[in-house]
C-alpha cells in the first residue's frame, strides 16, 4: 500500500471520527434544550397555578413549608376517615365529579353553588379559583374549601369564591359590607354530601388586607386604613387548641366587624367563613363573612 493511499485513509478516518463527535454533540445539546425547554414549561406552570394571595404563608416556591404546616397541624389527616354514605341527591353530581363535597347556599341571592374540594393534600389547593365543576379552565371558578378540611368535623372552614363583575359566583357576597344587605340575608345554608339542612347565622363581617409582598395579611380596619397591621393567621385552622384560643379569635372578630349582628357565638360552635375579594374598594382586600351553625 503506497503511502498516498495510507495518507488518504487516515485522513478518511478522522473525518468519519469528527463527523460522529459532532452528532453525539448536536444530540446531547438537542436533548439538553428540550429538557431544558420542559423544565421552563414546568416552573412557568408551578408559578402560573401556585397559590397567591389567599393565606400568609404560601408562595410559589413555599410548597415544602405548606407541606410541614399540614402534617403539624391536621393531626387527623393520616387517620382513616370512618366511611360516609352520600346523601341520593348528590350522588349523580359526584359520580360525574367525585370532587364534590356539598352546597353553598344564601336564601335571596345569586349564591346557590356547588361546593368543591380537592380529594388530596396538593399543594395547588385552589385548583377550583379558575376551574368550573367540570373541570375546565374557566375565570370563574366554583366555590370551594381547602384539602385539608374535614367538613363534618372541622370547627373553622374557609369557603372561597370569586367576586365576578358579572354579578356571578360570590360578587353578592361584598354586599355584606353594609348592615342592610345582612339584616336581609342573615343566614347561610350549607348541605354536605353526607348531610343537608345546616343552618348556619351571619356573625361577623371584617375585611383582611392581602399583601403578597410581605406574604402575609392583616385584619383591615376601613376607618384606620392601612396603618393598623394586625395579622391575620387563621387560614389554615381548622379546630381550636384550646377556648383560649377561640376567644381571642372572636375578640378580633369583633373588633373589626364591620357592624354587630347581635349573633353569639360560643366555644365548641361549628363556624364557617366565607370568603371573597372586595378589590373594587382597596386593592388587595378580602371580605369574610363569618357564620355560626344553628
Amino acid at each position: 500500500m503506497t503511502s498516498r493511499k495510507i495518507k488518504y485513509i487516515l485522513i478518511g478516518t478522522a473525518l468519519f471520527l469528527l463527523i460522529l463527535v459532532n452528532i453525539f454533540i448536536i444530540t446531547d445539546l438537542g436533548d439538553f434544550f428540550f429538557y431544558s425547554s420542559q423544565t421552563e414549561d414546568i416552573r412557568y406552570e408551578t408559578m402560573v397555578h401556585a397559590p397567591t394571595g389567599e393565606t400568609p404563608i404560601i408562595g410559589p416556591y413555599k410548597t415544602d413549608i405548606l407541606r410541614e404546616i399540614v402534617e403539624e397541624n391536621v393531626p387527623y389527616d393520616n387517620a382513616p376517615i370512618p366511611p360516609r354514605e352520600i346523601l341520593e341527591r348528590f350522588r349523580e353530581l359526584h359520580n360525574v365529579n367525585p370532587d364534590l363535597i356539598g352546597w353553598i347556599y344564601i336564601p335571596g341571592t345569586n349564591i346557590d353553588f356547588p361546593l368543591m374540594q380537592t380529594s388530596e393534600l396538593e399543594w395547588d389547593w385552589n385548583y377550583y379559583l379558575n376551574r368550573n365543576f367540570y373541570h375546565v379552565e374557566d375565570g370563574h371558578g366554583v366555590p370551594y374549601i381547602w384539602p385539608h378540611h374535614d367538613i363534618m368535623e372541622d370547627d373553622l372552614i374557609f369557603i372561597y369564591g370569586h367576586n365576578m363583575p358579572d354579578g356571578s359566583m360570590f360578587a353578592e357576597l361584598a354586599h355584606f359590607r353594609y348592615f342592610d344587605f345582612f339584616e336581609a340575608h342573615p343566614i347561610i345554608v350549607l348541605d354536605t354530601i353526607y348531610e343537608e339542612g345546616s343552618i348556619y347565622q351571619v356573625a361577623f363581617a371584617f375585611q383582611v388586607l392581602v399583601v403578597p409582598e410581605e406574604e402575609n395579611q392583616y385584619f383591615y380596619d376601613q376607618n384606620r386604613g392601612i396603618e393598623d397591621r394586625v395579622p391575620f393567621p387563621y387560614t389554615l385552622v381548622t379546630n381550636w387548641e384550646n377556648e383560649e384560643a377561640f376567644d381571642f379569635f372572636i375578640e378580633l372578630a369583633q373588633y373589626y366587624t364591620i357592624y354587630d349582628t347581635g349573633t353569639e357565638v360560643r366555644f365548641g360552635d361549628r363556624i364557617i367563613a366565607l370568603w371573597t375579594c372586595t378589590t373594587e374598594v382597596y386593592d388587595g382586600l378580602r371580605l369574610g363573612v363569618v357564620a355560626v351553625r344553628q
